[in-house]
């Protein structure tokens, strides 16, 4: 791997975000084989790999963000003040049309 953040083919010897199946078939090979031939070749360069980790990192943050509100949410529904306001709600008038 580079300093860029770029892969280099072994075979080819050119660089890359990643190496794809697609461009080891032009040398015949599938990606099994290529990472039997070169064992500690990596086929993801460090900038394709923050790219794809980047939005998961986000997606964890914001499930735990949710997971903290839901809480509050849960507490509060469980507190003197949330009972009150679910008895207010069952009695308004537009809850008992059916």
């Amino acid at each position: 791997m580079s300093d860029n953040g770029m892969v280099q083919c072994r075979v080819c010897k050119m660089w890359w975000d990643y190496i794809t199946h697609t461009h080891l078939k032009q040398h015949g090979m599938t990606c099994a084989d290529y990472q039997e031939e070169y064992p500690e070749a990596p086929m993801q360069g460090s900038n394709f790999v923050d790219f794809r980790v980047s939005p998961l990192r986000d997606r964890v943050q914001s499930e735990e963000t949710i997971d903290r509100r839901m809480e509050g949410l849960r507490q509060w529904w469980d507190s003197t003040e949330g009972l009150a306001q679910r008895k207010d709600m069952s009695d308004h008038p537009l809850r008992s049309r059916r």
